[in-house]
């Protein structure tokens, strides 16, 4: 029996697949799976492993499954998997993460032209009373596409 080649592996489809936990725990002892998060795996040659950015996104792949199905991807998650709109992400990381880093983010999405400042300006007219608006209003202010 060969494990499925796309990740993350979660417990219960793997069950479902015909493995036992047992087989699983042997998988993870001799190295040739990695547990990523609990009932989630990944083959320990998966090349995300060896980045700690990259290693993000299957854990965010790991966790849509276990959420409601309303529920939504957002933030810095947002950033590794395609779920909200550029603007959308770009807003919140300005909204939670630290000035500097938001205004990478920011100047790097415009430089791309990924949105435009207007994108940007309107997208703040909708969360104008949200937590943290006012340090989005600041990293939108200082982005540049320039840099």
């Amino acid at each position: 029996m060969d494990l499925p080649t796309t990740g993350p592996l979660l417990r219960p489809s793997l069950l479902a697949a015909g493995w036992t936990d047992d087989e699983l725990r042997r998988l993870r002892r001799t190295g040739d799976l990695t547990a990523i998060t609990g009932g989630a795996y990944v083959e320990s040659s998966d090349p995300r492993l060896r980045r700690r950015e990259a290693k993000h996104a299957p854990l965010v792949a790991a966790a849509v499954p276990r959420v409601a199905p309303d529920s939504v991807i957002s933030h810095v998650s947002a950033a590794g998997v395609a779920v909200t709109s550029v603007v959308r992400t770009l807003l919140d990381l300005a909204r939670t993460v630290g000035f500097e880093q938001a205004v990478v983010i920011a100047d790097a999405a415009l430089h791309r032209h990924l949105c435009t400042r207007d994108d940007l300006a309107a997208g703040l007219v909708r969360m104008t009373r949200w937590r943290g608006a006012p340090a989005a209003r600041r990293v939108v202010a200082f982005a540049d596409p320039g840099r």
